[in-house]
């Protein structure tokens, strides 16, 4: 039987098909314009808007001045909202919560965290570790040593998933049992090997 008792998801590029890159390349075509400027604009504040220390309203208030653009709030929130959702993977995850705790470690801004849980994505993790709550990010330690405080388990007892090798790499370091997210079907073989659950029919 697997001492493994909870499975950590990250959200964009996981739970979220695309990630930031795609996000921002939806916005700069909606607002009409060069995606690689806005991107570079973006970088010079996005560590500051996933520690939870700049508001996005901030951000779009200079992004509006930089673009000389209007309405840059609204349609982040639309180019967020046209990400889509990987459903095929919230399946296997309502089926390892018959067995397992489910959890959320995310790099994520604010006024995304709020979308998901407005549209319910977060339902059923628990703990949800966001880096705007906790002003740590991956692949930080910090923002892994919360979640487990949170879990309150041991680093052993957990396996966490994410799409970058640099937040799979750090979880490894720590002890977690890590897999780096390609699809839903490769994620399903390597879990199996991990929590040896042939009998658990996923």
């Amino acid at each position: 039987m697997s001492q493994i008792k909870a499975i950590i998801f990250d959200v964009g590029g996981v739970l979220i098909k695309e990630t930031s890159k795609h996000l921002y390349k939806r916005l700069a075509e909606a607002l009409g314009i060069d995606y690689q400027a806005l991107y570079e604009f973006r970088s010079n504040y996005s560590k500051r808007l996933l520690l939870g220390k700049m508001r996005p309203e901030e951000f779009a208030s200079l992004a509006e001045k930089k673009f000389m653009v209007e309405n840059f709030l609204k349609e982040w929130e639309e180019a967020y909202l046209q990400l889509p959702i990987n459903y095929e993977l919230l399946e296997l995850v309502k089926q390892l919560r018959r067995d397992y705790r489910v959890s959320i470690i995310s790099n994520i801004i604010s006024i995304q965290a709020k979308i998901n849980y407005k549209r319910g994505l977060f339902n059923g993790f628990d703990p949800i570790v966001l880096s705007c709550d906790v002003g740590y990010a991956k692949p930080d330690k910090e923002i892994y040593r919360i979640a487990l405080n949170r879990l309150n388990l041991n680093p052993e007892a957990c396996v966490f998933i994410d799409d970058r090798e640099a937040n799979i790499q750090a979880a490894k370091e720590l002890g977690i049992s890590s897999i780096l997210f390609k699809d839903k079907e490769q994620l399903e073989e390597e879990l199996k090997d991990i929590l040896n659950t042939e009998r658990h029919n996923l």
